[in-house]
């Protein structure tokens, strides 16, 4: 069963401003990130990230994360800009955070700074062994 997370990329321009947002869910974060950014020419990084469910978990983390997924993405839908990517991202973060701060208290925002902490040791193998140890 495991955990699942749900969460907000952004895409940075190199002024550092936020063009877009994209709402999406995934069991591997730090992976997931790597996949949206080989095919993105923005800097991609996390503003938020939820995590649902965890290693003992008696229920079903990836059908709840895909739920709220469809939720947050049906309630920000006048926004999209392509795809699943969304304009507007202000007004999509605050959606998102209220949506989030509303569900039951076993979700958990895990903190950013530990994710880009594991991200970039996972970067430093990649470069350091010439493949991805993940893959």
């Amino acid at each position: 069963m495991g955990q699942h997370f749900v969460y907000v990329v952004q895409a940075v321009s190199p002024d550092g401003d936020i063009e877009a947002v994209k709402i999406g869910r995934t069991a591997d974060p730090i992976r997931r990130l790597g996949t949206l950014q080989t095919g993105n020419h923005r800097k991609l990084e996390f503003s938020r990230l939820y995590q649902i469910g965890d290693s003992d978990a008696d229920w079903m983390p990836d059908a709840t994360a895909k739920a709220i997924e469809a939720r947050l993405r049906r309630r920000c839908q006048k926004h999209v800009i392509h795809g699943e990517w969304f304009g507007n991202t202000e007004t999509v973060e605050g959606v998102v955070k209220q949506e989030m701060e509303n569900l039951p208290d076993y979700l958990q925002q895990e903190s950013i700074t530990d994710l880009s902490r594991r991200m970039a040791i996972h970067y430093l193998m990649k470069d350091l062994m010439g493949f991805d140890p993940f893959e």
